[in-house]
């Protein structure tokens, strides 16, 4: 299949990244254009990310995990979806906030499509934390984006990543990198 071919490709190059929740693929883009091997990873396809990872797949989750330990792979990127970490979200019309500052597991009392994407946040939380230990472990460079003002950064599992060794934030604007607005990011 296509997707064992893209897997198997992670072997042979000596300087491959991998982009974990890559939507558009854009990060790729930008490290195959200086010569790296780019591994899209995304449930949405399209002319970057030519095969769809269900990452609220347990075993989706763990041949990802095992991929990354590839001694190829050298840098990896997760930009978590912020769908229910985003405080955009609140009770003036538009989507109702899933998460507070007091509850950044989720709010109670929530039901259906809004459980299941708390249920969906937490575990890419969970699976992100994972990641990032684990590069740090193998030697391995890795970034995670969200908005700065995502609940994400607050969530338990990214929060154990404080503090540790060769830990840096980095605050940008996206509308630097060609956004239509300021969107402050880190």
């Amino acid at each position: 299949s296509k997707g064992a071919a893209e897997h198997a490709t992670i072997r042979m190059c000596l300087r491959q990244m991998v982009e974990v929740f890559a939507g558009s693929g854009t990060l790729t883009r930008a490290f195959r254009k200086i010569g790296w091997s780019g591994l899209p990873v995304d449930v949405a396809t399209n002319d970057v990310v030519v095969t769809s990872t269900d990452l609220t797949s347990e075993d989706a989750r763990n041949r990802l995990r095992a991929t990354l330990r590839t001694a190829a792979v050298k840098f990896i990127h997760v930009a978590t979806p912020c769908a229910s970490f985003s405080r955009a979200r609140k009770s003036d019309g538009g989507p109702k906030a899933l998460r507070s500052p007091s509850c950044i597991l989720g709010l109670q009392n929530l039901r259906g499509a809004d459980q299941l994407k708390i249920h969906n946040g937490n575990v890419f939380a969970e699976l992100t934390a994972k990641v990032a230990l684990q590069a740090m472990q193998d030697h391995k460079h890795f970034s995670i984006e969200n908005p700065l003002s995502s609940l994400l950064w607050r969530h338990p599992a990214i929060q154990r990543l404080r503090g540790l060794p060769g830990e840096l934030i980095v605050r940008f604007d996206m509308c630097a990198y060609g956004a239509k607005w300021q969107k402050p990011t880190a």
